[in-house]
């Protein structure tokens, strides 16, 4: 194996990491860096916010760091769930924003969450009153009028997605907090001595600032035995739920060869190959024009280099039957996608490449290695489905224009701006359609094409 290039990011390569022939504990560290790498990023993320506290920023902005990948097409509510003491409940106003609803472990497979689901955009209703009960809570208490979600772990992840605005481009802002607002948590006793407790809390966007991708991405390459170290620490965290006797094994393993290491030396490259691994995964898995696309996402089964590889690039991604993710870091021609004064892209839909949707699909711009939304002085990240003055073709189709400058004569619409360096590309389709080419996994969006340079 040589060093190589996959897309923008560079393979590391150290020395014996390539050799045909591996020893034990390279073995060992390369399975468990793959097995349990979202964890480290999760236990990260739940260390730093108070549990049972819904809260969400209050917009999306370039300096929001915390979670790859982030969409500027909704607004969040989330909290980290903890049942250990008992009982929550939530509450969920009516409202006509359309919302999504995820229900996640810490390794990101995302559990069953009963009668709450995803709300249709425009259609007034939704709300209910929820009790979360874990696993340890015994029967749900009689009356209330809750509806039970039993949740199979004490600690999960719970994430709403409202909308920001309508399929016509009408901004639905004081809409979208006035429900992320009437989202409540709160503990049994809370709830009946005060059915308001527990609402949401609308935070600066800077709470958000710390890019835990990019940490541990230097870290496992430039420091691979304290990455591993923090790995074994979130392994063994309250936060993570029990381990399958797959993984079990491969923790056990691992403590007891890493615990009596006398040389660091294949721990390191097996932990460096471990993170090539699951690079190469995500960027190798192209359906067609470059672009990447898992259908398993927050439902892995047993495949953990793919549960490893998604959460790099696209942590807290929703299942197929919500949206769907389409990702690239190179044009038709397979080269890495660059900026410039004088680069001009084109993503042009024909009226059959545009993706049928039940709410939108958006196209949104990313920095080359933290995947983060791109500064720019229009502090315009992407175009959508529902972009007010949003140009169509002759043929009905749409053109995105992405570049540093706008191309003169381009409506600002569709134009999609970039840096000057390398970027990438997300398409976002969300509201899966039933039967539709994006749910039976056959559609391929357009390649990007150099018009200019």
């Amino acid at each position: 194996m040589r060093v190589q290039q996959l897309g923008i990011f560079w393979v590391v390569f150290c020395g014996a990491v390539a050799a045909a022939a591996t020893t034990p504990e390279f073995a060992i560290a390369k399975d468990y860096v793959i097995t349990f790498w979202p964890l480290w990023l999760s236990v990260k993320q739940w260390e730093k916010f108070p549990t049972n506290s819904l809260f969400g920023p209050d917009e999306i902005t370039p300096e929001f760091h915390s979670v790859v990948a982030i969409n500027v097409d909704t607004l969040y509510g989330a909290t980290i769930v903890d049942l250990s003491k008992g009982p929550l409940v939530l509450t969920v106003p009516d409202t006509d924003v359309g919302y999504s609803v995820i229900l996640a472990d810490s390794f990101g497979t995302y559990l069953d969450t009963g009668d709450l689901k995803n709300h249709k955009a425009g259609e007034y209703g939704g709300g209910g009153t929820y009790l979360l009960k874990g696993p340890m809570a015994g029967e749900a208490p009689g009356g209330g009028g809750y509806d039970v979600v039993n949740v199979p772990y004490n600690h999960t992840m719970l994430i709403f997605r409202a909308d920001v605005s309508l399929p016509d481009g009408t901004s639905i802002l004081e809409k979208t907090n006035a429900f992320r607002r009437g989202l409540k948590l709160a503990n049994l006793t809370e709830y009946e001595n005060n059915a308001e407790a527990g609402g949401l809390q609308i935070v600066s966007v800077e709470l958000f600032s710390t890019p835990y991708k990019s940490i541990a991405d230097n870290m496992v390459q430039l420091a691979p035995i304290m990455y591993l170290k923090q790995l074994q620490e979130s392994v063994k965290s309250k936060f993570i739920p029990p381990l399958t006797p797959m993984e079990q094994s491969v923790s056990d393993q691992f403590d007891a060869a890493f615990d009596a290491r006398t040389n660091d030396g294949e721990f390191q490259k097996g932990a460096i190959a471990g993170y090539n691994a699951l690079l190469e995964n995500y960027l190798t898995n192209t359906d067609g024009n470059g672009w990447i696309h898992f259908t398993d996402m927050g439902d892995w089964g047993n495949d953990t280099l793919n549960r490893a590889s998604t959460t790099e690039f696209i942590q807290w991604g929703n299942t197929m039957e919500t949206a769907a993710y389409y990702h690239t870091f190179v044009d038709g021609d397979g080269i890495a996608l660059t900026g410039g004064n004088d680069a001009v892209y084109l993503l042009k839909f024909s009226p059959e490449d545009i993706p049928p949707v039940g709410r939108f699909w958006s196209v949104t711009a990313y920095t080359p290695y933290t995947v983060e939304l791109i500064p720019n002085d229009a502090n315009k990240y992407h175009v959508a489905s529902y972009t007010q003055g949003l140009e169509t073709d002759s043929d009905g189709g749409v053109t995105i224009y992405i570049s540093k400058t706008r191309p003169v004569g381009v409506p600002e619409a569709n134009w999609l701006p970039v840096s000057g360096s390398k970027f990438n590309i997300i398409l976002r389709v969300y509201g899966v359609v039933e039967g539709s080419n994006v749910a039976e996994n056959t559609y391929v969006p357009p390649a990007i094409v150099l018009m200019s340079k």
